[in-house]
């Protein structure tokens, strides 16, 4: 049986390849192809792990853009110029401002009612992406009455159970369509 002829690859060749797709050494088999490759940093790997590395690798300029989007959103919310008179001044105060106290007060909520992980997230929720839409949602269901006009209730179930937090997004999405839909930004 005739062997497979060796490729000739010049250096250059050689290190743009190692540089491109992270390997410097394959394993074949003769059934199977390729079995194993070495790869620079995390070394030998089965080639179905590799290939599973290469889509996660393709899947992180969108995972980048989507984070990206939630600063955006956050910029442009806490760049909104909201005025009120105050003993007939008419001062222009940033909402960000607005974020700040509401996030604040909810977290002192939270603390008061002996929830102290969601007392972090509150606080939290002021630096992460999308951070706005949650404290939103946490605005609109702790306030008494609101839940009745909006049809945004607290969610259901146990907190922690699949249920509760299954409950928990959905009346999170409505939030997020609902003040989107207000800024003009949702088209249905």
């Amino acid at each position: 049986m005739p062997h497979a002829p060796r490729l000739k690859l010049k250096p250059d060749t050689i290190a743009e390849i190692a540089l491109k797709y992270h390997v410097d050494q394959v394993q074949f088999s003769k059934q199977d192809g390729v079995t194993r490759v070495h790869h620079i940093q995390w070394g030998w790997m089965p080639i179905e792990r590799y290939y599973g590395l290469a889509k996660l690798h393709d899947a992180i300029p969108v995972i980048t853009k989507v984070i990206e989007g939630g600063y955006r959103l956050k910029a442009a919310l806490w760049n909104i110029d909201v005025s009120f008179s105050v003993i007939g001044s008419g001062t222009e105060v940033p909402l960000g401002l607005a974020f700040v106290s509401g996030a604040l007060l909810l977290s002192a909520i939270d603390q008061a009612a002996g929830h102290p992980e969601l007392a972090v997230l509150d606080v939290a929720s002021l630096f992460l992406p999308y951070g706005e839409l949650y404290l939103f949602y946490r605005g609109i269901i702790s306030i008494p009455g609101v839940s009745d006009l909006t049809g945004v209730h607290p969610p259901e179930g146990e907190p922690g159970s699949a249920e509760y937090r299954m409950d928990a997004l959905e009346q999170l999405i409505v939030v997020a369509r609902s003040a989107l839909k207000g800024l003009g930004w949702f088209p249905f």
